[in-house]
């Protein structure tokens, strides 16, 4: 700080004490002057203003205390909540990887079910095949046989 910045601070506070100093004066000077009943009255009127501002900062402890209850309180929910936040949180988690480990068993089951069907078609196609040949080989062999019994009932009859 400056000399003039100090001087000016002592300053400052040396006319804050001679104001403080002439209103106590003349506050004297006018309270002098009142009789005996103004006096009480005038002290009867601060004791009732005083008494007013008492009752208002016992209300106020009071409405305080209750809002820092409340805060207490709401710091309570607050933090319930974040518990109550996590624990779904780690079970969405769980429910996720659930979910993954799901859709890749969904997937893998669905190229087998893919392949069976695919092989299903395949073995479709072999069995009808199979069955075309089977036929073949039955009319085949009914007509053996039917040609068999016509040699047989033929040679039978020549002989």
């Amino acid at each position: 700080m400056t000399t003039g910045t100090i001087i000016n601070l002592l300053t400052i506070q040396i006319m804050a004490k001679i104001t403080k100093k002439s209103q106590i004066k003349a506050r004297e000077t006018k309270l002098n002057k009142k009789s005996k009943e103004e006096l009480i009255a005038i002290v009867l009127k601060k004791d009732n203003t005083e008494r007013n501002l008492n009752n208002q900062i016992k209300s106020l402890k009071g409405e305080v205390n209750e809002l820092s209850t409340k805060a207490n309180n709401l710091a309570d929910i607050v933090e319930s909540s974040r518990k109550t936040l996590d624990i779904y949180k780690k079970g969405n988690d769980k429910l996720n990887n659930e979910f993954i480990s799901i859709s890749e068993k969904y997937k893998d089951a669905k190229e087998s079910c893919e392949l069976l069907s695919n092989s299903n078609a395949y073995f479709t196609n072999m069995l009808d095949k199979c069955r075309k040949d089977n036929r073949r080989i039955c009319y085949g062999s009914v007509i053996l046989i039917i040609i068999a019994f016509v040699i047989g009932f033929t040679v039978g009859v020549l002989w």
